[in-house]
C-alpha cells in the first residue's frame, strides 16, 4: 500500500518538473510579475500557495492512480502545438493563455477525467495568476467609462468623453487608465470566490453561481471607485486628495462590496442538499501507468525544443545603420541640445534608440533659445522576448508624473494613420504634441494592441523587428495639431524606406 501511495504522488510531481521545465521561459516571467506588488497580479504568490494547500487536500482525500488515457491526448497535443506557435511567433498572449489548460491537459491524460475533477480548482486558480487577463484592461476601461456617463448624466455634470479621457466641463480632466478598469478587484474577487466555492460547496452550480456574482461585485466596485473620484474632482474643484490618491480608497471600497458578497455566499452554502456519493474513480490498468506519465513528460518538453530549434533559423540584424536625418532642410536644423525639448518618453528595453532634434530656422533671436523644436524618436526592438516587448505596460509615451494629457486624438497622414496627444508640462506649462505609431515587422499600426496583433502576419513574413516612431512639436504661437502634419509628412517617407532597406520587405 505504501508503494501505490508513493507511485501515486511521484507521477504528478514529475508531470509538473517536465510542465515546468518545457515552459520555463513563460513561466518565470509569470512568476517575476508576482513580485510587482503595485499591479494587478500582485495576489500570484498567494493564490500559487492556496492552490499547492487545495491540491494537497484533494490528493490526499481522493489518491488518483496513476494510468493512460489516450483521449486526453488530443486537448494536450492542441496546447503544445498552440504553446509552440506562440514562441515561434513571439506571441506571448498565445502561450500564456494556453499554459494553466496545457498542465491540466497533462494530468488528465495520466489521471482521465473522474480522478481529474477534484482538482479542477485547486489547479484552475492558478488562471487567475496568469498576466493574459491584461488583454481585458481596454475593454473593461470603456465600460467603466460608459457607466460612468450614465451616472454622471443623472447629476446633470457637464462633461465630454473622448475615449478613455473625461473631461468635466470647467474643472479638469481625467484619464480612466489600464489601473481603473478594474482588473484587479476582478481577478481577486473570482479567487475569493473560487476558493471558497472549492472549501464549502459540493455542487457546482453554486460554484458557478458564486463566481459569476463576483465579477459583478467587482466591475460594480470599480466603477462606484470612479464615480466617487469623479463627484468629488466636480465638487471640489479637483482639491479632492481622492483625486491624486485614490489606490487605499479603492480597496476599502471593494472590501465593503465583499461583505454582501459573502453573505450571498453563505447563503448558498447553507442551501446545499446532502451530497451526492461521488463516483467511483475509473479502473486504471497499472502496467499502462508510467508509460503515460512518461509519454506527457515528453509532449511538454517538445515545445521548448521546437522553439529552441526553429529560433536559430531567425534573422537578427546584427547591426542596424543609423537611420538618415529626417528633418534637416531649409526650415529646419539639428540641435544638440538634447534635453531642451524637455519631453521624453518612458521605453524599457528596446535594442536600438535613435533620437534627432531639430529647431525651427524662421522667428530665430539673437541670444535666446530656438522657439520651435521638433524630435524624431525610434525605438527598436529586433526580436522581442518577454521583458523586452514593444508593447508593454512599463512603455510610456510621456512620463505621468511630469507632464499630464491634454487631448488625444487620431489623424491619418500620407495613407498612415498616427495617434496624436498633446501633453503640457506640470511645472513650466511647456505644451508639446506628439504623434506615433508602431511598425511591426513591416505592418503600420496606430495603437498598442492592433501593433500586438501585428506580430503575426510579421512572424509568418520572416520579420521580427519592431518600432516605435514619435514626431514631437513644441512652439509658443503656432498651431501644433496643424503644424505637426507636414512634419510627420517630411519624416515618414525616408524612414519607412530605411525601415525597408534594414530589416528587409
Amino acid at each position: 500500500m505504501q508503494r501505490t501511495h508513493i507511485r501515486s504522488l511521484i507521477a504528478p510531481l514529475f508531470i509538473l518538473f517536465a510542465f515546468v521545465l518545457g515552459t520555463w521561459t513563460i513561466v518565470s516571467s509569470v512568476v517575476s510579475r508576482w513580485f510587482l506588488f503595485d499591479e494587478s497580479y500582485s495576489h500570484g504568490l498567494l493564490l500559487a500557495g492556496m492552490s499547492l494547500y487545495l491540491s494537497v487536500i484533494a490528493f490526499r482525500q481522493s489518491r488518483p492512480v496513476p494510468g493512460f488515457y489516450p483521449i486526453w491526448l488530443i486537448p494536450l497535443a492542441l496546447c503544445v502545438m498552440a504553446y509552440a506557435i506562440g514562441g515561434v511567433m513571439l506571441l506571448e498572449a498565445l502561450q500564456l493563455i494556453v499554459l494553466v489548460p496545457l498542465l491540466m491537459s497533462a494530468l488528465a491524460v495520466v489521471w482521465g477525467w473522474r480522478q481529474l475533477v477534484p482538482f479542477i480548482i485547486p489547479v484552475g486558480i492558478l488562471v487567475f495568476t496568469v498576466p493574459f487577463w491584461d488583454y481585458l484592461a481596454w475593454p473593461l476601461q470603456n465600460l467603466t467609462v460608459f457607466i460612468n456617463e450614465i451616472w454622471l448624466g443623472w447629476l446633470g455634470i457637464e462633461f465630454r468623453v473622448d475615449g478613455v479621457f473625461v473631461y468635466l466641463t470647467n474643472v479638469g480632466a481625467f484619464e480612466v487608465a489600464g489601473g481603473c478598469s478594474g482588473l484587479r478587484y476582478l481577478l481577486v474577487g473570482m479567487s475569493l470566490s473560487a476558493i471558497y466555492g472549492q472549501l464549502n460547496y459540493r455542487l457546482w452550480r453554486n460554484r458557478v453561481l458564486l463566481l459569476l456574482v463576483s465579477i459583478g461585485v467587482g466591475l460594480l466596485a470599480n466603477w462606484l471607485r470612479v464615480f466617487v473620484i469623479f463627484q468629488q474632482g466636480y465638487a471640489t474643484n479637483m482639491q479632492s486628495p481622492l483625486v491624486h490618491n485614490h489606490e487605499f480608497f479603492g480597496w476599502v471600497l471593494f472590501g465593503v462590496m465583499l461583505i454582501p458578497l459573502f453573505w450571498f455566499a453563505n447563503r448558498l452554502e447553507r442551501g446545499e442538499a446532502v451530497a451526492t456519493p461521488e463516483a467511483p474513480a475509473d479502473r486504471v490498468r497499472e502496467p499502462a501507468g508510467w508509460f503515460g506519465v512518461v509519454a506527457t513528460a515528453i509532449l511538454l518538453l517538445s515545445p521548448a525544443v521546437i522553439v529552441a530549434v526553429l529560433s536559430v533559423n531567425s534573422r537578427v540584424p546584427e547591426q542596424v545603420p543609423s537611420a538618415p536625418r529626417l528633418l534637416a532642410n531649409s526650415d529646419w536644423a539639428p540641435y544638440y541640445e538634447r534635453r531642451a525639448m524637455g519631453w521624453k518618453p518612458v521605453i524599457e528595453g528596446a535594442d536600438v534608440i535613435q533620437n534627432q532634434l531639430y529647431f525651427g530656422r524662421k522667428g530665430l533671436v539673437a541670444g535666446k533659445s530656438p522657439d520651435r523644436l521638433a524630435a524624431v524618436e525610434i525605438y527598436t526592438y529586433l526580436k522581442q522576448k518577454p521583458g523586452k516587448e514593444l508593447v508593454q505596460d512599463a512603455n510610456q509615451i510621456y512620463n505621468m508624473d511630469n507632464w499630464s494629457l491634454l487631448t488625444t486624438s487620431s489623424v491619418a497622414i500620407a495613407g498612415r494613420d498616427w495617434s496624436l496627444v498633446s501633453l503640457k508640462n506640470k511645472r513650466s506649462g511647456q505644451v508639446v504634441m506628439v504623434a506615433y505609431g508602431y511598425s511591426v515587422g513591416g505592418y503600420w499600426r496606430d495603437s498598442a494592441l492592433p501593433a500586438k496583433l501585428a506580430q503575426i502576419p510579421a512572424a509568418l513574413a520572416g520579420r521580427h523587428d519592431a518600432h516605435l516612431v514619435m514626431v514631437a512639436l513644441t512652439c509658443s504661437d503656432c498651431d501644433r495639431r496643424s503644424d505637426i502634419v507636414p512634419l510627420v509628412e517630411q519624416a515618414g517617407a525616408p524612414l519607412f524606406r530605411f525601415f525597408r532597406r534594414a530589416y528587409g520587405g
